[in-house]
């Protein structure tokens, strides 16, 4: 076991979560403005 490595991990893995959560926002953003367009 590495000393520090699971906060490193945690760090790395949250702003992941982070980064991928924010592109799911952008995405989703997306789809809602395309389904406005279309009505």
């Amino acid at each position: 076991r590495f000393e520090g490595g699971p906060d490193l991990f945690g760090l790395e893995w949250g702003s992941l979560d982070h980064h991928m959560g924010q592109t799911a926002l952008r995405l989703g953003s997306l789809r809602d403005v395309e389904q406005f367009r279309a009505k």
